[in-house]
């Protein structure tokens, strides 16, 4: 349970917590399939429940979801379906907030230049026919960065977006429109 004793108003929430566990539906354990549900899904929703009566009129929520919420590949259940989890949390509340004017959208990155690949237990020369492989099937032919992602959750987080709620904006460098 969140601590929510000292917090006094909230004007943005962006939610970013997650975990990438990948096998084969055959082969994923339970513990696998709930350590992916638990942070990826579950964190987000009774956190952002916890935190409702605190959030501002007009306040704005983001979800950080993924790409492979949209698209998958093997190895991709439970951590695609918690992400589109969080799709679907998003446009939920989107609707059950908009009385108080809240503001919920969620952003599915692609492939993003972040330390998280170096903990695949890969070697450099497996990172790197990885990172050429996805770079070939992206249009823009390179990995974003988290900058560019953080440009976005911005723009949803300001007035400059006040009419956009329950959307998902979907960052992969056009690896979708294929």
């Amino acid at each position: 349970m969140l601590n929510t004793n000292n917090i006094e108003k909230i004007d943005v929430l962006f939610y970013n917590a997650g975990v990438g566990q990948y096998t084969p539906v055959a082969e994923m354990s339970e513990e696998m399939f709930d350590a992916n549900m638990d942070i990826n899904f579950k964190g987000a929703f009774f956190t952002v429940q916890s935190l409702i009566p605190m959030l501002n009129e007009s306040a704005s929520i983001v979800f950080n979801a993924s790409a492979l919420a949209n698209v998958s590949m093997p190895g991709n259940g439970a951590y695609g379906a918690s992400k589109a989890s969080l799709v679907i949390l998003g446009k939920t509340l989107a609707l059950e907030l908009a009385d108080k004017k809240i503001r919920t959208n969620t952003i599915s990155p692609g492939n993003i230049n972040t330390p998280i690949y170096s903990k695949l237990g890969l070697t450099e020369e497996q990172l790197q026919g990885f990172a050429e492989n996805f770079i070939s099937k992206i249009p823009l032919s390179r990995f974003g960065d988290a900058e560019e992602i953080a440009k976005i959750a911005l723009f949803l987080a300001s007035d400059d977006s006040t009419f956009i709620t329950g959307s998902e904006i979907v960052a992969v460098g056009g690896y979708s429109a294929q």
